[in-house]
This record gives structure tokens, sequence and C-alpha cells, in this order.
């Protein structure tokens, strides 16, 4: 009987029904009780037509969530914030006026903090204000690798955004150590977000038409008339000038609104979506026809 060391088939059927989200709203860095859950791992073994499939579970506050390569190992959440709050400490940041969103969802399975330095108000286009942010992804279900983002909030349509560099760093599980050198991204926080307001505002000098817009996106993310339609509605919505002509800024207001507001059937299943459309851009960003648009 052959015996493999992955696996290859889901070994349950895992669905997303019954989810739901745990959210906690507060101001302490420190405060990490939404994610101090019990968290192990449980060897499991299927035969299918004589193999072995060898792996594990992990489980949540006794609830299964997801199904994993015997080679997994767990990240904790709770265990991951303190790393991450040692390196903002140490880096000076100031945390005495911060706003502090942390979900689960899943069962436990996902987890997100989202930490909104209020006093760090930027301006990078006259009278359009923005908030720098720090943003902290992992999973316990698969669906999601660790990820620490850096992040910009629109604070008159409270759109989210990934800053523009794409300071996105996703680490799988099987090393933990991978994920531990990348604390050292918060230590460059300050320097990025000011990155990223010169870049916001290099966007807006940047004229393009909208006939370049519709042909990027064709190209990119919107392989289909519907969804081209529909971000281009969101980016002309956001355009006050010219019906021919925009630039760079609005463009990416307009796909960073159409990434954070959307009609989802739940708050979890909403969360989902922002995370899977920022993905999105954050691709978008990055694509020679973007790069080309913006130069």
């Amino acid at each position: 009987m052959a015996i493999l060391d992955t696996v290859a088939i889901s070994l349950h059927n895992l669905t997303m029904k019954g989810k739901f989200m745990d959210i906690l709203k507060h101001t302490d860095i420190h405060n990490l009780e939404l994610f101090e859950n019990d968290v192990i791992t449980s060897q499991i073994d299927k035969e299918v037509n004589g193999i072995v499939y060898r792996g594990q579970d992990v489980i949540v506050n006794n609830e299964r969530v997801g199904s994993h390569k015997k080679t997994y190992k767990i990240n904790r959440t709770d265990e991951m914030l303190k790393t991450a709050n040692q390196h903002i400490m140490q880096s000076g940041i100031d945390t005495s006026n911060v706003e502090i969103v942390d979900k689960k969802w899943s069962y436990g399975g996902v987890n997100q903090r989202t930490i909104t330095f209020k006093d760090a108000v930027l301006d990078p286009v006259r009278g359009d204000e923005i908030n720098p942010q720090m943003i902290f992804i992992n999973s316990y279900n698969g669906s999601r690798k660790a990820m620490i983002a850096f992040g910009l909030i629109r604070m008159i349509c409270s759109n989210g955004m990934i800053d523009v560099e794409g300071h996105v760093q996703f680490r799988k599980h099987t090393n933990n150590d991978i994920l531990a050198q990348e604390y050292g991204k918060i230590d460059t926080f300050k320097l990025t977000v000011d990155n990223s307001v010169r870049q916001l505002q290099s966007m807006n000098d940047t004229v393009v038409s909208l006939d370049q817009v519709r042909k990027t996106l064709k190209e990119t993310i919107a392989k289909n008339d519907v969804k081209e339609k529909t971000l281009m509605e969101y980016i002309e919505k956001n355009n006050r000038g010219s019906i021919d002509n925009t630039n760079l800024y609005v463009v990416y207001n307009g796909l960073t609104e159409w990434a954070t507001h959307h009609d989802a059937r739940s708050t979890a299943d909403m969360n989902e979506v922002y995370l899977n459309r920022q993905a999105e851009l954050t691709k978008l960003w990055k694509t020679p026809q973007f790069e080309a648009l913006a130069a």
C-alpha cells in the first residue's frame, strides 16, 4: 500500500456553511483576546484506492477548520502579533491614537487585524486626507497565507487601499522562520508610507485617457465586458473633469472603491471579497500594462 506524504485530495468535505464573524474594535495593540484561541493539530490518514493520504487537521476551539499536509506548521495569530508589536514599539511608531479592528471568521479559521493610525493624517492631494494602516492576516484553514501589508484608508469615503508599492508579504506555514524575517518591514513603515504618498502625488499629475484605462483593464483584470463596465463605472464616478481624460489618482481611487464597497451576503463574505479584490489590484499595479499607463 502506497503512503503519500502530502494530502493530494480533500480529506474531508470542508464547507464554509455556517461561517460567522467575530469583530472586536479597540485601541490597544497589546489586546489579543480575540486571537487567544485553543489551536491544535490532529494527524489524519485516509485510504483511497489503496493509497493512504497522510496529513493533519487543524482544530480551533474544538471546531475543525482545515486539513493540511503533514508538513504544515501552525503560525499562531496571537504570537504573530506579539512579535509585530515588538517591532512597532522598537520603531518608535506612535500608537497613542490608533483604531484597531480585530476579526475572525470561518469558525476562527481566518484572522485579521487592521491598525489605523489616526494622528498620522496625510494629504497626498489637497483636500483628500488619508490615514496609514497596518494589516495582518493569518489563517488556520489554508485559505490565506500569513500576510503583513501596509495600507492607506481614504477618510472621505473609507476606501481601503493596499499601498501602491504592493508591500504585501505572503508566507507559507511550513517554515515559521521565514515569516519572522518579514517583521523587519515594520521597521521601515514610516519610509514606506512616505514613498506611497509621493507615488499618489505623482499619480495625480499623470493624465491618461479613459480609452487607455479601458484597454489596460481589458488586458489585465477585466477579461469580460461586465467586469470592465463595472470597473469603468467606479472610475468615471470618481472622475470630475473631462469626459475623455482623467488621471491615475482617480483611476486608483475608483478601483480601490470597487475593492472596498460591494454587495456580499454576509460580513465574512464581504471580507473575503475585499481581500480577493485587493490581491487583484496589487497584481495589477505591477503589470507591464499598468506601468506603461503610468509612464
